[in-house]
């Protein structure tokens, strides 16, 4: 009887280890790390993943949660990739370079060429197209107007108009979380 017992209390010690999830986003999503894989879950888009650390060698890898769902986040060489779970493997969503105020592991990154800038009239951009060859540009919002340039074009409409802004991707309000850098 003391044998069957002491075995009892063994197994029971054994199934009482401790797990620990992080949880996101208000439980929307869930990660778990274990022995070099990330196990991943997405309540939101009702997935989960299993990814090894050996993927993400020579990169800092995280993941985002929001109400749309678990993304995972790659940086590297100053470059930021947003991935969501698509079927069976993961689909990129933008990728660019970083912005000044991205931080190497939670990053959104910015279209590259492309900057936004308040033009106050019409002459401003008779200015603009007289001055700066091949200029694209869209009114995004009210004073507010989307040029595609590069470089050097950049600092001829920064005299301009003066303060330009990187257009950053858009990703959804959430929560990051480091898997590491590898």
């Amino acid at each position: 009887m003391k044998i069957l017992l002491f075995l009892s209390f063994i197994t029971l010690n054994i199934m009482a280890a401790e797990i620990t999830v992080n949880e996101l986003e208000y439980g929307n999503c869930w990660v778990q790390s274990l022995d070099g894989q990330f196990k991943l879950v997405d309540f939101v888009n009702n997935k989960n993943v299993i990814l090894n650390q050996s993927e993400f060698e020579n990169q800092t890898a995280s993941v985002h949660c929001s109400a749309s769902g678990l993304r995972l986040v790659i940086s590297k060489n100053n470059i930021c990739e947003w991935f969501q779970y698509e079927g069976s493997s993961w689909e990129l969503m933008s990728s660019g370079p970083m912005m000044k105020e991205d931080h190497e592991v939670f990053c959104h990154g910015r279209v590259e060429g492309e900057f936004i800038g308040k033009v106050k009239d019409e002459s401003t951009l008779i200015k603009i197209e007289q001055e700066i060859e091949n200029v694209e540009y869209e009114n995004v919002y009210g004073e507010y107007f989307k040029f595609k340039i590069n470089e050097i074009d950049k600092e001829k409409l920064t005299e301009i108009i003066g303060d330009l802004d990187e257009n950053a991707f858009q990703h959804p309000v959430g929560e990051f979380h480091l898997l590491g850098e590898f």
